[in-house]
C-alpha cells in the first residue's frame, strides 16, 4: 500500500503523535490527513486578470507641444500596466500553476526567520480540528510549537517534548533530535500534490485582508495519472475543488482544497487547507508543562530478537490500554494493532509481521511465524497517541 494513502485513511497518526525519550535520533513518518477541515471561503476584491499578452495604449511621440486655444486639452485614456509572464510566482503561468510551485512554496518558506501555519486535513466525515505550527529558525528550525485540540508539542533544537490528552489524562513524551522533517511543517508533499493534480485557471491578481495576492481556482484533475492521485493511491478523483490564494513571493496566503476519492469500492472525501501569516513576527515559548514532560516521558528501549521487534518499558509513564502501534518499514505502512492492556516499567511488548498482518503479543510468542527483516530497513514504531521512535535493523 502506498505510504502517504495509508497515512490519510488511518487519521490521526502524525499530528497525534509525540515521541518517547530515547537516546538516539528519531524520524516522524511524513505527515498525514488527520481532521476533517471546514470548508473556508475567502472574500476577495474584484480581481483583475494577469495576461502577458495585454498592452498599453502608446502616446504620440510627435504631438505638437501647443494645443489650439478653441479645443479642450485631451488626457491619454488609461490602460492596464502590462504583465509579463515572468512576474509570477515561480510555477505559474496564464496557464494556471505546475508543481515546481510547491518547490518554490518550499524554498520561499524556508527563507523565512519565522512563521505561523495553520493546517487543516482530514476526511470530511471527522471532527472539525486546527492544527498551528510555529516556526522560528527557517528550514533548520530552532524553534517550533504545534498544537491542535488534544495534542501540544514544544521543541527547541534537538529537545522534542509533547502532551497528549488521553480519556481525561495527560500523556508527556520527550526525546533529542537533530533533524526536523522540514517539509512536513509547512505541508509541501501534499501541496505538491494539489498542484500538480487540479485544473487550475488561470492566475488572476487582487487584493485580500490588505495583501496582493494571486488567486487560482480549480474545479477538476488535469489528468488521472498525478501526484494527487498517488498521494492518496487513488484508481479515481471524479469530484476535485480547490482555492488557492499565493502571494507574490509564492508563499500560500490561503489554501482550500476539498478532493473525493475512489480507491477499490470506497469512496472518501478529503479536505485540506493552509494558512500562513506572522513572518518575522513569530516567537515560540517554553510550555509550563516542559519540566513534567521530560520527567514523566516513558522510556521504551528497542531491540531486535529472532525477527520480532521487542520494545522493553524501562520507566516513566504508563502505555494505557487501547495505545495503537503503527509501523512503517523503510517509508511503506505496515499496519497497525492495538495494546490489549496497559504497559508499564519491566513489561515487554514483541511485535512481527506474519505475511501482510501485525502481530503483538504482550509474553514472548511460543508459537510465531514472523517474517525476515531487512537489514537495509528502517522501521518505524508510532504509539499512538504518544510517541514515535525509529528502528535501524543494521544497528541490531
Amino acid at each position: 500500500m502506498n505510504r502517504r494513502r495509508a497515512l490519510a485513511v488511518l487519521g490521526s497518526a502524525i499530528s497525534l503523535s509525540g515521541c518517547l525519550r530515547l537516546s538516539g535520533d528519531s524520524s516522524s513518518p511524513t505527515r498525514s490527513p488527520t481532521r476533517t477541515a471546514t470548508a473556508r471561503r475567502t472574500t476577495s476584491s474584484p480581481t483583475r486578470t494577469r495576461s502577458p499578452t495585454d498592452s498599453p495604449t502608446e502616446l504620440p511621440t510627435d504631438s505638437p507641444t501647443e494645443s489650439p486655444t478653441d479645443s479642450p486639452t485631451e488626457s491619454p485614456t488609461e490602460s492596464p500596466t502590462p504583465t509579463a509572464a515572468e512576474e509570477y510566482p515561480i510555477g505559474m503561468s496564464a496557464s494556471g500553476v505546475s508543481a515546481l510551485f510547491a518547490d518554490a512554496y518550499e524554498n520561499a518558506m524556508a527563507s523565512k526567520s519565522s512563521f505561523t501555519l495553520e493546517f487543516l486535513e482530514g476526511r470530511v466525515q471527522g471532527a472539525d480540528d486546527t492544527v498551528t505550527h510555529e516556526v522560528v529558525g527557517d528550514s533548520k528550525v530552532h524553534a517550533s510549537g504545534f498544537k491542535r485540540r488534544d495534542f501540544d508539542e514544544y521543541r527547541l533544537d534537538n529537545l522534542v517534548v509533547s502532551r497528549a490528552t488521553h480519556r481525561g489524562s495527560n500523556l508527556f513524551g520527550a526525546f533529542r533530535r537533530d533533524h526536523f522533517p522540514f517539509n512536513w511543517l509547512i505541508q509541501s508533499d501534499l501541496v505538491h500534490g494539489i498542484v500538480d493534480g487540479g485544473d487550475f485557471s488561470e492566475p488572476t491578481e487582487t487584493e485580500v485582508d490588505g495583501d496582493t495576492v494571486f488567486k487560482l481556482t480549480s474545479q477538476g484533475v488535469k489528468s488521472e495519472n498525478s501526484s494527487l492521485h498517488d498521494f492518496y493511491d487513488a484508481d479515481r478523483i471524479p469530484e476535485f475543488e480547490a482555492t488557492l490564494l499565493v502571494r507574490p513571493d509564492a508563499t500560500i496566503k490561503d489554501l482550500d482544497s476539498r478532493t473525493t476519492v475512489i480507491q477499490g469500492s470506497d469512496l472518501t472525501e478529503f479536505t485540506f487547507g493552509v494558512k500562513t501569516r506572522a513572518f518575522g513576527e513569530t516567537t515560540v515559548s517554553a510550555p509550563d508543562w516542559k519540566s513534567q514532560a521530560q520527567s514523566k516521558a516513558p522510556d521504551i528501549s528497542p531491540r531486535i530478537q529472532d525477527n520480532h521487534i521487542v520494545l522493553s518499558h524501562t520507566g516513566g509513564q504508563t502505555l494505557p490500554r487501547q495505545t495503537r502501534i503503527r509501523m512503517f518499514t523503510s517509508g511503506e505502512y505496515g499496519g497497525s494493532v492495538e495494546f490489549k492492556s496497559s504497559v508499564t516499567e519491566g513489561d515487554n511488548l514483541w511485535v512481527w509481521h506474519e505475511g501482510s498482518e501485525l502481530k503483538l503479543s504482550h509474553e514472548e510468542p511460543t508459537t510465531s511465524n514472523p517474517g525476515e527483516l531487512n537489514p537495509a530497513d528502517r522501521i518505524g514504531v508510532e504509539l499512538s497517541p504518544i510517541s514515535v521512535l525509529t528502528i535501524e535493523v543494521k544497528n541490531f
